[in-house]
């Protein structure tokens, strides 16, 4: 990532978290170490657990808290615009924050209405959903999360997920097994 950052000349504007589980954040720090400072945004639910590492999980995998204090605690509804006009970017239009609970508290997906591009960090995949089992998670409110937010979303909708394939939120009230039947 750093190398096309660079080989493209582009600079970060922030490095929006979906949530602080250590396997999210842990390159955080190198990013800002080789690209400069960079802010970090992430759910106000979630301010802490960045810097706790036994709330990051990062202490479970023998690692130091891998990351800076957020620099912008982002809430359910917010718009990020990030870029400018004559990018000709997705981004400049904006990107609006789902606060998606369950898989942790503060966890997030962002939604570009527009091109119909869903952001899912780890609560919605390909055929599954996100861990509860870790501290913080809650798997009814997952459920509710993906049911009254996600499912809401149009069905062609394209879900990139933190963690493998890419689908549609269509696909998934099809198909999924943990949430068949909940959708809106």
């Amino acid at each position: 990532m750093i190398e096309h950052l660079r080989t493209n000349k582009l600079h970060p504007q922030a490095i929006v978290l979906t949530h602080a589980h250590v396997d999210h954040i842990a390159g955080v720090r190198t990013l800002i170490e080789e690209l400069g400072d960079i802010p970090v945004w992430i759910h106000a639910d979630e301010e802490q657990w960045l810097v706790d590492p036994s709330l990051n999980l990062s202490a479970a995998a023998g690692l130091p808290s891998p990351t800076p204090a957020a620099s912008r605690l982002l809430k359910n509804a917010d718009v990020l615009t990030i870029g400018t006009p004559d990018e000709g970017t997705l981004a400049e239009i904006g990107w609006q924050v789902l606060h998606v609970p369950g898989h942790s508290p503060g966890s997030i997906a962002l939604h570009h209405a527009p091109s119909r591009v869903l952001i899912g960090g780890d609560a919605l995949f390909a055929g599954s959903v996100g861990r509860t089992d870790l501290p913080g998670g809650n798997h009814d409110l997952l459920m509710e999360s993906i049911s009254t937010k996600l499912y809401a979303l149009p069905d062609d909708t394209l879900v990139l997920p933190g963690h493998g394939e890419a689908t549609t939120i269509g696909q998934e009230k099809l198909t999924n097994p943990f949430v068949r039947g909940a959708s809106t």
